[in-house]
């Protein structure tokens, strides 16, 4: 991998997790007004299929998001699975993403694993721990060194709440200020089945985003409560 194109693996995985994390708001991290908690996102309690949509243009699709929540053996574990076309410095290509966190039975996450691969390749995101929690980035499907790895404050929570379940993390406050303002181009809406296939897909440009991200990437270590 070069080092152009580096950031903008690394920036699409911030893309990627915010869609993951925010499946409500479908933006990034989001504050709870009356208490003074982070909201990384809403899950619902039953399986579920979106479709990735144009936010300006809701008739046209960009990809499918299957989420799901297994509360089975004192643990619970929400797994995310998709795909979308997104273009990208001129040229559009498709990211599939997975992830899998597993909260333990206090509610509280103990490991998490998110995947984004693209033709570029691949970038992994991985959290062990429950307090301090260990966050790595990885690039490829090998066992190379980390492109970075941060110790954080913990425990990030799992509650249930309205019929949701909401994924909490007070201790982010930091990140979440220091996040750069913007919005993604995107809506969710619930459907049935994956009603959108590649063939109907048309790409969300994400360039200007990406481009803001490559920057914020580079900060993220600085903005991230050490322990």
């Amino acid at each position: 991998m070069n080092q152009r194109t580096r950031p903008v693996l690394l920036s699409l995985a911030f893309t990627v997790t915010s869609l993951v994390v925010g499946l409500v708001s479908y933006a990034a991290l989001q504050a709870e007004e009356t208490a003074q908690q982070l909201v990384l996102g809403s899950v619902p309690v039953s399986p579920i299929t979106y479709t990735i949509k144009h936010a300006q243009a809701p008739t046209e699709c960009a990809g499918s998001l299957d989420i799901s929540v297994d509360t089975a053996n004192n643990q619970a574990v929400v797994t995310v699975k998709g795909w979308m076309l997104f273009g990208a410095f001129g040229r559009s290509e498709t990211a599939t993403f997975e992830a899998s966190l597993v909260f333990n039975a206090l509610g509280q996450l103990s490991a998490s694993f998110m995947r984004c691969t693209s033709v570029n390749g691949s970038i992994r995101l991985g959290t062990l721990g429950v307090n301090p929690i260990t966050a790595q980035v990885f690039k490829g499907v090998d066992n190379s060194p980390p492109l970075f790895e941060q110790v954080i404050t913990g425990p990030i929570e799992l509650k249930p709440r309205n019929g949701r379940y909401e994924i909490i993390a007070p201790q982010l406050l930091r990140v979440s200020s220091a996040l750069p303002n913007f919005e993604l181009p995107i809506s969710l809406e619930v459907t049935p089945n994956q009603s959108c296939t590649q063939a109907d897909a048309q790409a969300i440009d994400l360039t200007p985003i990406l481009q803001t991200l490559a920057a914020f990437s580079q900060k993220v270590r600085g903005a991230l409560p050490p322990l």
